[in-house]
């Protein structure tokens, strides 16, 4: 999809202004349209219908308030391929977006309305290509990532770790381990499970085992430094990709960062607190989705406002598609393990 102009403040002020009955409407309307085009193998429950509807409301204002209509038809596939998990099929799925075009031509007035559904127009006129694109396969595996996959299926927590220490042992750097052998065969497995191919479960289970390598590979390495500085990374209420954010936490504590890390169950309000309480010289904010992007600069300006010494990062997928939208409001945008590491530390000298 070819970027779209960006809407006017005023059209994103209603937008916003109107979420709340655009929820009740598009759960009442998408539930009561599914009911007839259900064709899946188990009926779609309304709370993962509910859940697709704010996932959807808070992608459409992150689409909205950063002009990113380029990458909603790919945010649209990954949130479809969740809900698709979870049973519905096609017609289901494109009952929703229909739901949504409705709701806003219903609940808005023109021609802020116009604005906002025009870029949902074009996806349901694209749906068929849309849909092809959520039916393909992961990329094939190899060596090492192949092996990790294959334990992490099998449910085979040992092996699994030491797939992954061994090639510490053998002189593979821990962003080698992970970006190469960990993160790719944790991805399949999360593409199959959007897919239908593997439940739920299995994807859980290797999220878990991917966290308990985490753990050993933290045990394993003495660092040699203890760095005096404290790091709080909090990844937004509602985040589903949650291994990236941690897997760079991890990296961080065997560099000798003292990090407080804050899983996406955390309200803002918990994670100013703990600011409070942590005193971090850096906040590190994760926006992997683009529907966290406007939490994570609404707790930046928490933070900035209340604690104006620390320094604000941000770091993940949707942060550095918005990089140049959030240049004013955080200190810096940060990528990759060591590079990343390497910014944080650039953040800190920069400090009068």
């Amino acid at each position: 999809m070819t970027d779209a102009p960006a809407i006017s403040k005023n059209a994103f002020k209603l937008f916003r202004s109107a979420t709340p009955q655009l929820l009740v409407f598009t759960n009442e309307k998408f539930k009561l349209e599914s009911a007839y085009a259900q064709q899946a193998e188990r009926p779609v429950r309304p709370a993962h219908i509910e859940q697709f509807n704010r996932d959807i409301a808070g992608l459409l204002s992150g689409v909205y308030e950063f002009s990113l209509f380029g990458n909603l038809d790919g945010e649209f596939v990954r949130l479809a391929g969740v809900l698709t998990a979870h049973g519905a099929g096609r017609p289901v799925i494109e009952a929703g977006l229909k739901a949504w075009i409705m709701a806003l031509q219903t609940l808005v007035k023109r021609p802020e309305s116009d604005e906002m559904t025009a870029p949902l127009v074009r996806l349901l006129q694209s749906f068929a290509s849309l849909w092809a694109r959520a039916a393909v396969t992961p990329p094939p595996l190899d060596g090492d990532a192949l092996r990790l996959h294959e334990h992490l299926i099998s449910r085979n927590r040992k092996a699994a770790a030491e797939t992954v220490l061994k090639l510490l042992r053998d002189g593979t750097t821990i962003e080698q381990a992970y970006q190469g052998t960990l993160l790719p065969a944790l991805l399949s497995i999360q593409l199959r499970q959007r897919q239908g191919s593997l439940s739920a479960a299995h994807a859980q289970a290797a999220a878990d085992i991917c966290r308990y390598i985490m753990y050993r590979v933290l045990d394993s390495i003495v660092s040699e430094q203890h760095l005096p500085f404290r790091i709080l990374t909090a990844c937004m209420p509602g985040e589903q990709d949650l291994l990236g954010p941690e897997l760079f936490v991890n990296y961080l504590e065997v560099q000798g960062w003292q990090v407080l890390f804050m899983r996406e169950s955390h309200t803002l309000d918990d994670i100013a607190e703990s600011a409070a309480q942590f005193k971090p010289h850096i906040a590190l904010l994760s926006a992997a989705s683009i529907q966290s992007l406007p939490a994570s600069v609404e707790l930046a300006a928490i933070i900035r406002q209340t604690y104006p010494q620390t320094r604000i990062a941000m770091e993940g997928r949707a942060a550095l598609l918005a990089r140049d939208q959030l240049g004013s409001r955080c200190d810096a945008v940060v990528s990759g393990f060591e590079k990343g590491h390497q910014s944080l530390l650039n953040l800190l000298s920069d400090q009068p």
